[in-house]
């Protein structure tokens, strides 16, 4: 199912109308593409009752909050929301292309390409970080550490990073399938051994043959258990 994010376009346009707006969006995406993205609202104190109308516009989006409260002069508001693919990100107000190539038998490239537009307001400042699959290997703007790329877009722009990363050459779900079979067949083999050594350690206790009614006697028996004759010993 598709998921519209107008969420992040109505923020953008509700910081027009306040001056001093910081917006702090941190977006992680998985391998698959899916994801989690989160938004930080922090407004002045006195515009706090501004957060009233972004908070039921999250609620329709489908948004949870997951944190809210105060600082020394501002008062912020946390929504998060997970996606199936970074694409479903695309409003009016911001575009995201994501693209992966394989690099070799057990390597993949994943190549994120961000617009979002300027917001005219004063004192407006936008974070937007960026947590890759794997560890970045070049963004054009930008700082990276490690898989993270943090991004201050407040006159908005392109982004475009490239991370790289280790992958099995087949889906999780198909590995996992293999390694639980592959765990099977080795316990059933073990069960096959385990059979077979006991099969082999009674067929050796006895080996032994009663000298008067021939008789199977173990190695340990001292009197035959059929005739009571006292029991040969052992070769």
């Amino acid at each position: 199912m598709r998921v519209r994010f107008r969420f992040a376009a109505m923020v953008c346009a509700v910081s027009l109308l306040l001056a001093g707006c910081e917006i702090e969006d941190d977006l992680q995406i998985r391998e698959d593409g899916s994801g989690t993205y989160r938004v930080k609202v922090l407004v002045r104190k006195v515009l706090a009752s501004s957060l009233g109308r972004i908070r039921a516009e999250a609620a329709r989006e489908g948004f949870r909050i997951v944190d809210e409260g105060k600082t020394a002069d501002r008062q912020f508001i946390v929504f998060q929301k997970d996606f199936d693919h970074v694409s479903s990100l695309r409003d009016a107000q911001s575009n995201f292309d994501w693209t992966t190539e394989r690099r070799g038998l057990f390597k993949r490239e994943y190549r994120l390409r961000a617009t979002v537009s300027s917001v005219a307001a004063e004192n407006f400042s936008r974070r937007f970080t960026v947590v890759m699959p794997a560890e970045v290997k070049s963004n054009s703007d930008g700082a990276r550490d490690g898989a993270r790329v943090t991004w201050f877009c407040a006159s908005g722009g392109t982004i475009e990073i490239v991370s790289e990363g280790w992958a099995f050459p087949v889906s999780r779900n198909v590995l996992f399938a293999a390694s639980a079979a592959a765990g099977f067949v080795l316990l059933l083999l073990l069960v096959v051994l385990l059979r077979v050594r006991r099969r082999g350690t009674a067929a050796a206790a006895a080996e032994i043959t009663c000298r008067t009614c021939r008789g199977g006697l173990t190695r340990t028996a001292r009197y035959c258990p059929a005739c009571g004759d006292l029991a040969p010993p052992p070769a």
